[in-house]
C-alpha cells in the first residue's frame, strides 16, 4: 500500500451505534436512524426515514470519527437550535450537492441551519447579477 492509497484514519469505522450514542448523550434509536435510516408508519402506508449521515460502514453500521462529529453537530442543531429535520435534509443536501461535500456537517462552519439558507438565497442572487 502506497502513501497514496492509505485511508484517513478518521474516515475508518470504530464505534458501534451503543458506544456512540453514549458518547454523544444521544438516544441509540435516533444515531441508528441518522446513520442507517428507519421505516416507520402503518402496515398500510409504511415510509423510510433517510439517513442523513453516510456511515463508515454499513452492515454492521459503524461510525468514523468524523461521523462521530457530524452526528455531534447535528444534535447540536436539532437540540439547542431546533431546527427540525426537514430544514436539516435540504442544508445537507445542498451542500452535498453544490460543493461536493461527503461531509457538510464537519467540512462548513456556520452558525445554524438558517444561515445557511440566507447563504444559499444570497448566493443564488448575486448569480442572478
Amino acid at each position: 500500500m502506497t502513501a497514496t492509497d492509505e485511508q484517513d484514519v478518521r474516515e475508518l469505522p470504530a464505534y458501534g451505534i451503543a458506544e456512540a450514542a453514549h458518547y454523544l448523550l444521544v438516544p441509540g434509536a435516533t444515531l441508528r436512524a441518522w446513520a442507517a435510516g428507519m421505516s416507520y408508519g402503518t402496515d398500510s402506508d409504511r415510509r423510510f426515514f433517510k439517513p442523513v449521515i453516510q456511515p463508515a460502514a454499513k452492515s454492521p453500521v459503524a461510525l468514523s470519527f468524523v461521523n462521530l462529529i457530524e452526528a455531534h453537530v447535528l444534535a447540536a442543531i436539532r437540540r439547542k437550535h431546533r431546527v427540525d429535520m426537514p430544514a436539516v435534509r435540504r442544508a445537507i443536501e445542498y451542500l452535498k450537492k453544490e460543493f461536493g461535500s461527503p461531509h457538510p456537517l464537519v467540512d462548513y462552519k456556520f452558525e445554524t441551519i438558517a444561515n445557511l439558507v440566507v447563504t444559499r438565497w444570497q448566493a443564488r442572487c448575486a448569480k442572478l447579477d
